[in-house]
């Protein structure tokens, strides 16, 4: 039968289990809102090709002027006033678009940030960091023994880490995913396997220096055993050299508590 203690420590590994996959989610929730009500949106994106419009019309008028003048179509008197008027109307064209422009911007604004997907990327990350704090604490204060708890908190682990690579590379790339040098998909090809294939070898690469120290450390204790029982008990000292020997375990004693 579980004992309260087991069961207090099992109820916490579970509630950090909960923190952990909420935790680890939160950067990732502005994903869902980035295209709506921002400056990715379909709105506004369809808002800006009004601006090449108004450009193009004002251009063609201008070209159209000059051709008429240069057939002599028109005369400068009449060149000049036309031209004013396109210059007139594409300027009055000009500052309704940005006016539209800053309300709509000013639309998408939430808590201080310009839009609420840049409010969930900016409090994501604090509340990972936040989270594997408390993982940290939890861990010095309740070292983990069990083999099933260290699987636990093994992918725990790698859930903490593919968040954070994510991020990283999120902000690495940002300026790239959507104008770079290569297709769009290649940057969230990147932002999608990186981060996995993080998560997934650094822990084992920790695994294996971890077997690699423990195997050491056995080679170590052995020889240490040899020397201080193994070959004293066993009489593989002759008498005439005992007192070197002696010297010998004291040197290296010395070394090695030197080296502590």
């Amino acid at each position: 039968m579980m004992t309260n203690k087991a069961l207090i420590n099992t109820l916490l590994v579970i509630l950090i289990g909960i923190l952990v996959v909420f935790a680890s989610r939160m950067p990732f929730i502005h994903k869902k809102y980035e295209f709506v009500d921002s400056i990715h949106s379909p709105e506004y994106k369809k808002h800006r090709e009004k601006y090449q419009l108004i450009l193009k019309k004002r251009d063609a008028a201008y070209i159209t002027l000059l051709n008429e003048l240069d057939k002599g179509s028109i005369t400068k008197e009449e060149y000049t006033i036309r031209w004013r008027r396109a210059f007139k109307e594409a300027s009055t064209a000009l500052k309704i678009y940005a006016k539209e422009k800053k309300a709509l911007r000013d639309s998408y604004k939430y808590n201080g940030f310009n839009a609420y997907y840049l409010f969930l990327l900016s409090i994501g990350t604090p509340i990972l960091a936040f989270v594997i704090c408390l993982f940290f604490i939890y861990t010095i204060y309740n070292p983990i023994t069990s083999k099933i708890k260290k699987i636990i908190f093994s992918i725990y682990s790698s859930i903490f880490l593919f968040s954070s690579s994510y991020m990283i590379l999120h902000s690495l790339l940002a300026d790239k995913i959507y104008g770079g040098d290569f297709p769009e998909n290649w940057y969230h090809n990147i932002l999608r396997y990186v981060p996995i294939l993080i998560a997934l070898t650094l822990p084992l690469l920790f695994y294996h220096y971890q077997s690699i120290e423990q195997k050491l450390k056995g080679i170590i204790a052995l020889f240490f055993n040899a020397i201080y029982k193994e070959i004293p008990n066993n009489d593989f000292i002759k008498p005439e050299k005992k007192k070197e020997y002696r010297d010998f375990k004291i040197e290296i004693t010395d070394k090695v508590v030197g080296n502590e």
